[in-house]
């Protein structure tokens, strides 16, 4: 099957455009084809569905690593609470977490507590503390919480898919004095943006059938 053959008929294109553009030195001709739309949403289908299917993962991981850090504070109140203590929910645990801690999103996240501020609960929710720094790990635990809270769900390595909704090639041959022909180039433009040279992956699809 020639090249010529291989672009006209390939099923993932819907028109192709034969021009003869040559030169007194050489022959030469471009193929301008224009990719499917179905060809182009089934493209995106495959690469949305493996982006958000590790975006969710990473979204359960988030979820989880917050309900952890908010039962380490259940664990830590429960250790230091009296028989007047209140019951402690998720929900003020968070509503502490949000009040009494800061979080720096830097090269290292870090989460501080007002150290002084957690102390203080023994009086608002009768603890037993009698020393400050008791309250040290109630304060780090919130800080784990508040942390947790702060994380975004990520997915390292890859940039979220946008729906190509246009695609053409560009294909310049040059026919030689044998009648043989050689790839000059490969170009790509895509929604209408600065055509760019392509590789030449796409003439190992047009040929694999």
């Amino acid at each position: 099957m020639t090249i010529g053959t291989a672009i006209d008929s390939y099923k993932g294109f819907e028109k192709v455009v034969w021009s003869d553009v040559s030169t007194k030195e050489q022959k030469l001709v471009d193929a301008v084809v224009s990719v499917k739309k179905d060809v182009l949403k089934a493209e995106f289908d495959e690469k949305n569905a493996k982006y958000q299917e590790v975006l969710q993962r990473s979204k359960d991981k988030v979820q989880k690593n917050i309900k952890d850090n908010i039962q380490y504070v259940i664990n830590e109140y429960n250790a230091q609470k009296s028989d007047t203590s209140p019951q402690i929910s998720e929900k003020e645990i968070i509503e502490l977490a949000n009040k009494y801690c800061t979080y720096n999103d830097g090269f290292i996240a870090i989460s501080n507590c007002d150290k002084e501020a957690v102390f203080g609960l023994k009086d608002t929710h009768a603890l037993k503390y009698t020393h400050f720094w008791q309250a040290v790990n109630l304060a780090n635990r919130l800080s784990g919480v508040k942390r947790a809270l702060e994380q975004q769900p990520k997915v390292l390595f890859q940039d979220e898919p946008k729906e190509v909704k246009s695609r053409e090639y560009k294909f310049n041959f040059v026919i030689n004095t044998d009648k043989t022909v050689n790839i000059k180039g490969v170009f790509l433009s895509q929604d209408r943006a600065k055509v760019k040279r392509s590789g030449l992956d796409i003439l190992s699809k047009i040929y694999k059938r």
